[in-house]
Order: structure tokens, then sequence, then C-alpha cells
């Protein structure tokens, strides 16, 4: 057993550093959407941030103390008790924003969703790392789709579209690693794609000629690939069912983002505003705690979801191109780490921890860009909220602790 002394010594302090610096610039920024005559309401979230800012470090140190096989079994029970949670949300979670994704523990708002994550991606690990399973087979990834697909399913009726899309893309990811083939996977993705193609169509049968075609020329069993496509007709004769579960704001995001700047005082208000704020910026930004944007209201949600307008409006491109690259780094160290790894659940866990971050990071930044929908997905380490905090810096906190383990099985 590896000794704390010797954790501290051997511990990855590149990637602990930049996590704890992108918590820093995010504090900084909280700071900065509180000064002004209109962010009197904000003035003070930057204490609560720097408070769990202090837990976050406490629970990064925590899980890079504990050994694999705590992880390892620990994940079935650690899985369970977010279901419940994520069950007890929409029954009597707290509302805000139009959707129900809190418990009100006494005056801290949990968002059981964030340690969704963390349980889900230890799950897939556990049971991806199963050696004696041919993970090349339709039949065995019932189970693995079944434990992604039950939070996802409870995530989405909170409702919170984004979340529940991240768990989705971990999945990918982790599966990949696991070794699944391309073919397989892009099989799996068929269903989203039918879903999406239904709105048109003519487009529905372009795109069922060419499954067709992939599927019958990839050597699949004439059986598999027929059943491949009557659920996929299926899945897409039914998504205006899905279409009209969601949540009117949840369209009209849709639709504003597919009719490129469409309604700029409704649903992409935001979108516009955030764009201007990162333009005015320019290469060197407008200076700390000068943005204009910020500063008179009109960026929204700018401590949460927009948090990255405000950093590309005060710091330019160039504060940009720096945070990116730290994110960058740690995504890169993650998978660095799954490489080293000897054990396959380690590996797999710093797989599913790097799919996530860089599903965050890269959804969040496009979403400020105007280049996809808002969904609210907040931007990890920078964005106000200390369940999110916590949780990434818990994430980093087990990548390092793995660096530190990687020749053990």
């Amino acid at each position: 057993m590896i000794q704390l002394t010797e954790i501290r010594r051997r511990a990855d302090l590149g990637l602990m550093g930049a996590a704890l610096f992108l918590a820093g610039v995010g504090i900084c920024l909280v700071y900065s959407t509180g000064q002004g005559p209109l962010a009197a309401a904000r003035a003070s979230l930057y204490l609560k941030q720097l408070m769990w800012l202090g837990g976050g470090i406490a629970a990064m140190a925590a899980a890079a103390a504990l050994p694999l096989r705590f992880y390892d079994g620990l994940a079935k029970l650690l899985y369970a008790l977010s279901l419940l949670a994520l069950a007890a949300v929409l029954v009597i979670g707290e509302v805000r924003y139009g959707a129900r994704r809190w418990l009100d523990l006494g005056g801290f708002l949990l968002q059981p969703s964030e340690f969704a994550k963390v349980a889900t991606i230890l799950l897939l690990a556990r049971i991806l790392s199963d050696r004696r399973t041919d993970w090349t087979r339709f039949r065995s990834l019932t189970l693995p789709l079944i434990i992604a697909l039950v939070p996802t399913a409870l995530v989405f009726e909170e409702p919170d579209l984004g979340t529940a899309l991240s768990l989705v893309f971990v999945l990918f990811g982790m599966l990949y690693w696991a070794g699944v083939p391309a073919l397989t996977l892009a099989v799996l993705v068929l269903p989203l794609a039918s879903m999406l193609c239904s709105f048109w169509w003519w487009v529905w049968l372009i795109f069922f000629g060419l499954q067709w075609a992939v599927l019958h020329y990839s050597g699949l069993p004439v059986v598999h690939y027929v059943f491949v496509m009557l659920g996929n007709g299926v899945i897409g004769a039914v998504s205006n069912k899905v279409w009209n579960s969601l949540e009117d704001y949840q369209k009209e995001r849709i639709i504003s983002f597919l009719g490129s700047g469409v309604d700029r005082l409704g649903a992409g208000y935001q979108s516009v505003q955030s764009k201007i704020a990162i333009g005015s910026g320019s290469i060197v930004g407008t200076g700390y705690l000068k943005g204009t944007q910020k500063s008179l209201a009109f960026l929204p949600q700018q401590h949460t979801d927009f948090i990255f307008a405000v950093l590309g409006e005060e710091f330019g491109f160039l504060g940009c191109v720096v945070v990116v690259a730290l994110y960058a780094f740690i995504i890169w160290k993650g998978i660095s780490i799954a490489l080293r790894s000897r054990s396959r659940f380690a590996g797999l866990v710093c797989a599913g921890v790097a799919s996530l971050l860089l599903y965050h990071v890269g959804l969040n930044i496009l979403m400020t860009l105007g280049l996809a929908p808002v969904t609210g997905v907040p931007l990890p380490f920078l964005s106000y909220g200390g369940s999110s905090l916590i949780t990434c810096l818990a994430l980093v906190g087990i990548m390092a602790g793995i660096s530190v383990r990687v020749h053990e099985f």
C-alpha cells in the first residue's frame, strides 16, 4: 500500500495545479460578475465559491489518497445512491429557472446529477474492465447501455438535456477505450441520427439509404442489420413524441440555434449577447472588472453558463487561449495516465473523466460562441456552483491518485 508521503512525492502536481489555477480564475471571474450597479445580488457569490473551493481541495486530496480497490469495491453502492438522489430530485427537488435539479440541504443546494456522473463512470469502468467479456458483440453492450441510460433518463426528466447528453458522451468514450469497434459505436449512434433526420422526410429517406449501404457492406449478418434498420425506423417514427416532451424554452433554444440568429430578443438573446461580449474583448480584453456587457447586465447567466464570455470580454483572445490550453492539458493528462495504467479499471476511469471534461468544455465554449444550442452546461472549474466545482476537483484527484498507482493491477 502506498503511504501518504509517497503520494505527495509522486502525485501529478501539474495536473492538480492546472485544475486549481482554473478554479482560481473562476473565483476571480465570479467576483467580477458581482461588481457594478446592477450586480448587487451577486456581490458575495465569490465568497461562497471560495468556501466550495476549500471543500473541493479536500475532496481532491481525499480522492487522490484512496486506493483503486476502494473505487472498484464501492462503485455499485455509489451508483445506487446516485440513482436514489436523482429520483428524490424529481419528487422533492428545488425548482429554479423552470427546472427541478437541486436538493435543498439546509441552505446548500446539492445537484445530484453532478455526482451521478462520477458514480456512472466508476460503475462503467468496473463492468467494462472485465477481460472475459467480448466487447465486440452487441449482446455484451446491454449492461453498459442500461447503466448509462438509467441516470440519463432521470436527468432528462428534471429537465437537464445538456447533462443527460454528457452521460451518453461518456458512455461512448469509455466503450471506445474498452475496445468496442468503431463500426459498433456508429451503429449505436444511428438511433439518434434517425431521430434527428426524421423531422424532414426526404432527409430521413437519404439517411436510410446510406444506413443500408453501410450495414450491408459492414460484414454484419443480414438478420442483425435488418433488425437495426427496423429499430431505427421505430425510433424515428416516435421522435415527435420526444420533441413534444421537451420544455418550451428548450425547443425555443434549439429552433433559435438552427435559425441562425432568429428571435434575437427572445430565445436567441443569450447567444447574441455572449458573442458581443467575446467580440468586444478583442486580443487582450477590456481589462479586469471593466467589461461593459457584464457590468450593464446585458449578458445573462454570466456567473454560471456564460462565464467564458466574461473571460473573453475582460481578458480577450489571449486569456481565452490560456484557459483553453489548460483544459487541453488536463484532458491530455487524463488520456496519458490512462495509457500508462496497467489496471484496465483505472485506465477506463481516466478515459471516462477525460471524456466528461471534453464534453463540458467543448459544449460550453461552443455555446458561448453561438456554435451550439444553449443547454445550461457549466464550464468546469470556472462556473459558479458548489456541486460542479467539488465534483470536478474530486475527479482530478482520482486521476492524480491513479497516476501514482499506474503500476498497480
